[in-house]
């Protein structure tokens, strides 16, 4: 995967409560070697409060920093980058559903799921704009535009996707990204599609 560092100014903010779920994943799938190695390489701007646990889900922190701790982390436990940032996307949609944004997911249509990705993305960044149309029955199209992107970031995104529709009953989930910023397009954008939808609706 290339490398593309955008400035933490260019980059944007995202709120506390995401990066908590990142550390959440590191911490729990790195061993007590691994997490050393992680610690060790943590800018200085945020290792004390990482390490203190100061962080709020109210805190607004560089998207930049969550794509340098990804690769960081990633590096110390021996992983792929595209591998391990998908698996903390997927991690995030799992821990959404216990938030209040999980009640989209409750909903079990494929245009509550866009709805969804559109939302959550405007209450928790400060810059950029999801966009999500429905195409037919079976295909959705979701682009990020407005905000330079880094290819790691979107690999979580590609996760969050992923198993976000999957939550929602969508089965035989794919999700192709199709075009990506850091690779010199002028947004990103995923493509997904699905086999089925489970006629049983989830009242929570």
């Amino acid at each position: 995967m290339n490398q593309v560092v955008a400035s933490k100014e260019l980059s944007g903010l995202v709120k506390g409560s995401v990066l908590l779920s990142l550390l959440k994943y590191i911490f729990k799938e790195l061993d007590q070697v691994q997490k050393e190695k992680f610690i060790s390489q943590i800018d200085l701007e945020y290792k004390d409060k990482i390490i203190a646990n100061r962080i709020l889900p109210t805190d607004k922190v560089p998207v930049s920093m969550l794509n340098r701790l990804t690769f960081i982390a990633s590096s110390a436990k021996g992983d792929s980058v595209k591998n391990f940032a998908r698996n903390i996307g997927r991690f995030s949609a799992e821990e959404g559903m216990k938030s209040t944004y999980g009640i989209y997911s409750r909903i079990r249509t494929p245009n509550a799921q866009l709805l969804k990705a559109t939302v959550i993305w405007s209450n928790l960044y400060d810059k950029g704009k999801m966009e999500t149309v429905r195409i037919d029955k079976e295909k959705a199209i979701v682009k990020l535009v407005d905000m330079p992107t880094e290819a790691i970031m979107c690999e979580r995104i590609y996760g969050w996707l992923e198993r976000t529709n999957q939550l929602s009953g969508l089965q035989d989930v794919r999700v192709a990204h199709t075009k990506c910023y850091s690779f010199g397009h002028p947004y990103c954008e995923w493509e997904i599609n699905w086999k089925k939808q489970l006629n049983k609706i989830s009242n929570g």
